[in-house]
């Protein structure tokens, strides 16, 4: 994030603990508000790459013959699995845009459909 983009968080926050504290509210905690506002970027930044990577992801929860529910699950254990893959933290960088490789589309496939629970990345 850049200068600008902090000290425009902080002024926002700084103007809305004003209005609160004119409306007899407690102030927040400027601290927490911008860990709140950092982690909405960060999720719309997720939704954005799934978004963007979702028809090479399509096959896999748009099973024929199976439910619209059997699909919402199967769609939304892929996307647990694709964000967990692409949380920095996860990653040990700030590097989410790993492409991802058609390995482990097909591994993500298989154990999606074995059922199994993703396992932390050894690498």
């Amino acid at each position: 994030m850049s200068n600008n983009q902090a000290d425009s968080d902080v002024l926002a926050v700084q103007q809305r603990n004003q209005l609160r504290q004119e409306a007899g509210l407690p102030a927040v905690s400027i601290a927490e508000e911008l860990k709140k506002l950092k982690w909405a970027r960060r999720r719309r930044e997720f939704e954005r790459y799934f978004e963007e990577i979702t028809p090479r992801l399509r096959h896999i929860w748009e099973v024929p013959g199976s439910g619209w529910m059997t699909q919402m699950g199967l769609h939304e254990a892929v996307r647990f699995r694709i964000l967990q893959c692409w949380e920095p933290s996860d990653l040990g960088n700030d590097d989410h845009t790993q492409s991802i490789t058609d390995q482990f589309i097909l591994e993500l496939q298989n154990d999606i459909m074995r059922g199994v629970e993703p396992q932390p990345s050894t690498e």
